[in-house]
């Protein structure tokens, strides 16, 4: 998606732990008003666990995202297909036009 949106707005794509690097670094210079500062320690978890700051003695848990039980039990979500680059398009024209 990343590439997608890329398509679309002028950025950099980085690793995740240089991404996790940079928002603490941004953090400590401009304060904690970003709502992307409250995760900052789920970021570091998720995507830089050598980078956290806090407990540093058990690596993270990285669960299955599975959806197989779900679509079983709610018929809806049998017929429905990933997210492909023309609907993401449309969402983010939306995202886009309306924020």
């Amino acid at each position: 998606m990343l590439q997608w949106l890329k398509k679309r707005c002028a950025f950099d794509i980085v690793d995740p732990p240089k991404w996790v690097a940079r928002l603490e670094d941004m953090q400590e210079r401009d304060g904690a008003d970003h709502p992307a500062y409250k995760l900052l320690d789920h970021w570091k978890r998720a995507y830089a666990p050598e980078h956290k700051a806090e407990d540093t003695s058990s690596a993270p848990t990285v669960l299955p995202f599975d959806m197989a039980r779900t679509k079983d039990a709610v018929a809806v979500l049998r017929d429905v297909s990933p997210v492909d680059e023309q609907y993401f398009a449309k969402i983010w024209d939306w995202i886009d036009r309306t924020m």
